[in-house]
């Protein structure tokens, strides 16, 4: 049972991190995550929240479902037991239900904050796996393309000694050599600022 839930968790929280980076054009092992960091790096507590407002949802919509039953059933004599073989009977529609409803909502999270990096709006570290937090870049090795400034510029992540990073001008994500760039994540970065050459 322990294996069961556990594998529902890490697909839980796998899949939408899968549709984030799939549109910029990753895997989540292009950045450094696989199932067990994908769970560990903050989506934990943003699984737990997608599943209890998905068993509140769940529980309410059964709860007037049961209530409906139990004065139905007072006419038969014997409303608690009916009322307690509907109950059982839902058990597993309902998680089945609250499982769907929170994929569904972590899904559409996802899909939001992609759209949000498209759009140049950078994302500040959450309660979610996936990151694209604005960056300054310099070469530090030989000069290969223009990258724009802070404001249109994000990290992605970090694997097998590349960096991710995801140009919103150009709507073109690059896997850069790590030893050729110093990265850099300032607070704050002014809008339209120009780009910054390749050469700096």
């Amino acid at each position: 049972m322990v294996a069961i839930v556990t594998g529902l968790l890490f697909a839980l929280a796998r899949y939408p991190t899968e549709i984030f980076y799939s549109e910029v054009g990753l895997r989540p092992e292009d950045v450094g995550l696989n199932s067990v960091q994908v769970l560990l790096q903050g989506s934990a507590v943003l699984l737990a929240l997608s599943l209890l407002l998905g068993l509140a949802v769940v529980v309410f919509f059964f709860l007037g479902f049961w209530i409906a039953s139990y004065v139905w059933a007072s006419g038969t004599g014997h409303p608690a037991r009916v009322l307690k073989t509907l109950v059982r009977l839902s058990v597993v529609p309902a998680l089945v239900m609250t499982v769907g409803f929170s994929l569904w909502l972590l899904i559409q999270v996802a899909e939001s904050q992609s759209d949000a990096v498209h759009d140049g709006r950078g994302i500040s570290p959450g309660l979610y796996p996936w990151r694209a937090e604005p960056v300054r870049v310099t070469w530090t090795g030989p000069a290969r393309h223009p990258l724009p400034s802070c404001d249109r510029l994000f990290y992605l992540g970090e694997a097998n000694d590349r960096v991710a990073l995801y140009d919103a001008t150009r709507n073109t994500t690059y896997r850069i050599v790590a030893e050729d760039l110093e990265l850099e994540f300032p607070l704050n970065c002014p809008s339209g600022s120009p780009e910054r050459d390749s050469n700096s």
